[in-house]
């Protein structure tokens, strides 16, 4: 690790496949490099017709937030972002999109007012701040109809 603040970042990305069937497929994978703070990240993935499930995990450091982006437009039409107990939810046209965890203690969150431009559209980030390691959030995309 870099003594310096200024941290080079990843240099390798390991993924591990831990099971892949028709209804389930779930990976790990394992970045490192010079990070600050940390010797490696992990996120253990799991996607099902539920929806992904996330899991971070921190080497060598703490891991202090989970970060999600959160769509405001695409151009043709604005999303409405709400603030749940233990998440985020966002309703665009006829779709609602959620980023949630079930384990909120010691947990905060934090909806960014910065609109973030790309490719796809305008987003917004959605924090959950504090001791984020191991806690499995799911993010899931269902219609209103």
């Amino acid at each position: 690790m870099s003594a310096s603040r200024y941290c080079a970042g990843v240099y390798s990305a390991d993924v591990n496949v831990d099971e892949e069937c028709a209804e389930r497929v779930a990976f790990t994978v394992r970045y490192s490099g010079d990070l600050c703070g940390a010797e490696a990240v992990l996120e253990s993935y799991e996607l099902t017709p539920d929806g992904l499930t996330i899991t971070p995990q921190v080497e060598g450091g703490q891991l202090v937030e989970f970060v999600v982006p959160l769509l405001v437009t695409d151009g043709m039409a604005h999303a409405q972002t709400q603030r749940l107990e233990n998440g985020f939810q966002v309703t665009y046209d006829d779709a609602i999109y959620e980023a949630i965890v079930d384990d909120m203690d010691g947990l905060e969150l934090v909806l960014a007012t910065r609109h973030l431009p790309n490719s796809n559209g305008i987003y917004r980030l959605g924090r959950f701040v504090g001791p984020v390691a191991g806690r499995a959030f799911r993010l899931s995309i269902s219609s209103l109809s």
